[in-house]
C-alpha cells in the first residue's frame, strides 16, 4: 500500500512569485536554500502520510470544504527574516485574511468528518509563503531582512498536492483543483 504526503494550498500567480522572489534575493544569499519558483504556495492544510486508499475521502473532503466558500482576495504584507526568532525561514507574510481561515477550518473539519487521521495544527494560523529556508549547517543571517511589499491577488480555487521528497528538494504534484464559488 503506498503512501502519499498530501497537502491543500493555494496557488500563486505568477507576478507575485517572480516579483516576490526577485525582491527577497538580497543580503546573505548564500546562506539560503532558495524554494523553486513552481513550489510557491500557501499552505492551507498539511495533511500528511496517507494510504493511497484514503485519498478519495481526502477528495471528498476538499469538495465539501469549499461549498460555501466565495472567491476571495488575499494581500502580501512583507519579506522578512528576524535572525532573534528562531526560524529558518525567509517568507512573504500576508495580511490576515478571515474567508481563507475559515476555509482552513472547514477543510479540516471535513477531513475528520471523513475518518481522515492527520494531526490539526495548534498554533495560531499565519498564512505565509516560504520563499527559502536557511542551508544546514549555515549560520543564522546576522542582519534582520524586512521589505515591504504590499501586492493583493484574487483566490479563486484551492488546490491538493502530493508532495515528493527528492535529494535535489520537493516536488509538488497538483491531484485535484477545487473552485471557490
Amino acid at each position: 500500500m503506498e503512501q502519499l504526503r498530501l497537502f491543500f494550498a493555494i496557488k500563486l500567480p505568477e507576478y507575485i512569485k517572480e516579483e516576490a522572489m526577485s525582491l527577497a534575493k538580497i543580503g546573505e544569499k548564500d546562506i539560503w536554500r532558495w524554494t523553486t519558483r513552481e513550489n510557491l504556495h500557501i499552505t492551507v492544510v498539511f495533511v500528511g502520510y496517507l494510504a493511497e486508499e484514503q485519498l478519495p475521502q481526502v477528495i471528498e473532503a476538499g469538495q465539501k470544504a469549499v461549498q460555501n466558500i466565495q472567491s476571495f482576495v488575499l494581500k502580501c504584507k512583507e519579506i522578512s527574516y528576524s535572525p532573534e526568532i528562531n526560524k529558518r525561514k525567509n517568507w512573504l507574510s500576508l495580511e490576515k485574511n478571515y474567508v481563507l481561515s475559515e476555509l482552513k477550518n472547514e477543510l479540516e473539519k471535513e477531513l475528520l468528518d471523513n475518518g481522515v487521521d492527520f494531526q490539526t495544527e495548534n498554533r495560531e494560523f499565519k498564512p505565509h509563503i516560504t520563499l527559502a529556508r536557511l542551508k544546514f549547517g549555515a549560520d543564522k543571517p546576522t542582519e534582520q531582512i524586512k521589505k515591504a511589499y504590499v501586492k493583493e491577488f484574487p483566490v479563486e480555487e484551492m488546490t491538493l498536492f502530493a508532495s515528493h521528497l527528492k535529494k535535489g528538494g520537493a516536488e509538488y504534484v497538483p491531484i485535484q483543483s477545487f473552485p471557490l464559488n
